[in-house]
């Protein structure tokens, strides 16, 4: 009897041995998930961080770019210099089409052609000091955004 009893309760300890030694693996597996989840879902936050701020970068660098061909554009005191700023901010938008999405910079474009530089120089367009004035006033509200 006490044999039958020992090989029972060795067989009771290995059954709960066995169901805790597997209880502890799916808890292992379990935390390895979830570190790989975190992980995971921190390296995408660090990636969208880096991406808002290098569009913000971007962003910062396009305004400048354009803030400056406006300041050129209000000092220009003679057609052809304004007609030269036209040109280059007709190639500002050619390079970053995606603002182009702002009815301003529509308008603005097809108000004064591409070709704008080549009409001054050919002297089919001769701005008096107010269509000069009205020129810089509609460059000023060029943005991007």
């Amino acid at each position: 009897m006490g044999a039958i009893a020992g090989s029972a309760g060795t067989w009771l300890v290995g059954l709960l041995k066995t169901w805790f030694e597997h209880f502890l693996g799916e808890r292992k597996e379990r935390a390895a998930e979830d570190r790989t989840i975190r992980t995971e879902q921190r390296e995408d936050a660090r990636k969208e961080k880096e991406r808002i701020q290098a569009e913000a970068a971007q962003l910062k660098y396009d305004g400048d770019t354009l803030l400056m061909l406006k300041t050129q554009l209000r000092g220009a005191t003679q057609t052809e210099d304004a007609s030269g700023v036209v040109g280059l901010i007709h190639h500002f938008f050619v390079n970053n089409s995606h603002y182009l999405n702002i009815q301003s910079n529509r308008a603005f474009l097809e108000k004064y052609a591409r070709d704008f530089q080549d009409q001054v120089s050919e002297g089919k367009i001769i701005l008096t000091p107010a269509e000069l004035a009205i020129l810089k006033r509609d460059a000023e509200s060029l943005r991007v955004q």
